[in-house]
């Protein structure tokens, strides 16, 4: 015996899709021009975010042995001030 759906579980999902795609086609240019202008954000941002990720590549990494050894040698005046 096959199973039948209870209640709109499938007509509803498809009147729900059908109605998104009425939307989408009805204000297709205002969705252009959001990803167009998202893409011009992105393309902008870029070169940015890419040279931060090669100065964080960059850093070099100090252990906690090393910092304590670059503290003692700096004058004393100096960690005084801060």
């Amino acid at each position: 015996m096959a199973q039948q759906n209870i209640g709109c579980a499938t007509g509803c999902g498809t009147l729900l899709v059908l109605m998104a795609l009425g939307v989408v086609l009805a204000y297709w240019p205002v969705f252009l021009a959001i990803d167009l202008v998202a893409l011009l954000i992105y393309a902008l941002a870029l070169p940015g975010l890419q040279q931060k990720q090669r100065q964080l590549k960059a850093l070099k990494v100090v252990t906690p042995a090393e910092a304590i050894s670059l503290l003692k040698r700096l004058p004393a005046a100096s960690l005084s001030s801060s």
